[in-house]
């Protein structure tokens, strides 16, 4: 199940790379701190640090909608399963 989001995420991300490779997908209205403008600004020419790759746009993307993917194809894993550092108390309802 993870390993077919992977397998579905990897060829996304190769995909959308070669359509969008070097092309301004967004504008910022700021502009990121220096540890994100590295993936903001991956692939791009010049130093207009507000412009966005399609990198960042996929990364973002696919944190919301990771979720969503696992539960059309049926791979949401139980809700028991979902939170291993706590254990809700016996008499909990």
């Amino acid at each position: 199940s993870t390993f077919l989001i992977g397998i579905f995420m990897i060829i996304m991300l190769s995909a959308l790379g070669t359509e969008f490779q070097g092309i301004v997908c967004a504008r910022l209205p700021f502009v990121p701190m220096s540890l994100v403008s590295g993936m903001t600004h991956r692939g791009l020419i010049g130093d207009d640090f507000t412009e966005c790759s399609y990198l960042f746009i996929y990364i973002l993307t696919s944190f919301i909608l990771r979720t969503n993917i696992q539960k059309i194809f049926g791979f949401e894993p139980p809700r028991s399963a979902q939170n291993p550092f706590f254990n809700p108390p016996k008499d909990f309802k």
